[in-house]
């Protein structure tokens, strides 16, 4: 009978005189969608490859490019399940926003106290571990804010100030130490001798700071004005609509966690 090879090997070799870093780009994209499948798992052709710089740099741009994609899809993810969070796409998409706004404060402060102002594309990874945290320090401030309304001060009501000292208060000290550990175990890389890896540290734990402290300002005024009816111009006579409103999303969340878990 015929036999059948388990293995095929070939090699093929590029004249780099040739190659600008256009062509080594394409060339890299080419190796990356012959050797990776669906979301990165491996495809049946197997790639080895070295020798020329140039083609290592292209390599490691590509598969940065295609993680962003990724990146894109997490932030998406997010924004529908705050939609359906938050009963709104104003609120959503202005929560979400607390995210994209502490990327500039992070890059200032790398580059101008840090004096880092040329970073490795790996410092970029940090976004990976950042964003999940990022969106949970937004879901645990909007919960405390919810409880909130059932704060009694001197037998009434907590006025809105009140309901926000509370909030900040309750929320802040764990978040504080949730995120202070997390910012450590990425500052910690800062002792590292290799600029990419103190670089990935110091950007990741910045940026967990620099969104911890905007979580407990910008986020607790944005609930404050979406309570107040401001958001969706609706003032205080829709009270009792949000209210309707926040149980009935409740439910859902309650419905889709459910089904999620059983």
């Amino acid at each position: 009978g015929a036999l059948c090879a388990r293995y095929l090997r070939s090699t093929f070799y590029v004249n780099s005189d040739g190659m600008d870093l256009v062509h080594w780009y394409e060339l890299a994209q080419l190796l990356s969608r012959l050797s990776s499948g669906w979301l990165s798992a491996p495809s049946q052709v197997q790639l080895w490859y070295g020798g020329a710089h140039e083609l290592e740099m292209a390599g490691l741009l590509v598969a940065l490019a295609n993680d962003m994609g990724l990146i894109g899809l997490a932030l998406l993810t997010i924004l529908l399940y705050m939609r359906v969070f938050f009963g709104g796409w104003r609120l959503a998409l202005l929560a979400s926003l607390q995210i994209f706004l502490s990327l500039p404060f992070m890059y200032w402060i790398v580059t101008v106290p840090f004096g880092q102002t040329e970073l490795a594309a790996f410092a970029g990874a940090s976004l990976w571990v950042v964003l999940g945290v990022s969106a949970d320090n937004i879901f645990v401030i909007c919960e405390t804010w919810g409880q909130s309304t059932q704060l009694v001060r001197s037998g009434r009501p907590a006025s809105p100030a009140e309901r926000l000292t509370w909030t900040v208060r309750q929320a802040g000290a764990p978040l504080l130490f949730a995120n202070g550990t997390t910012a450590a175990s990425l500052l910690i890389n800062c002792f590292s001798s290799l600029p990419a890896i103190f670089q990935f540290g110091l950007c990741g734990g910045v940026l967990l700071l620099t969104n911890l402290a905007l979580g407990v300002t910008y986020l607790p005024a944005l609930l404050v004005l979406q309570d107040s009816g401001v958001l969706d111009g609706s003032g205080e006579a829709g009270e009792e609509e949000r209210e309707a409103e926040r149980r009935s999303r409740s439910r859902v969340l309650q419905a889709v966690h459910g089904g999620l878990w059983r």
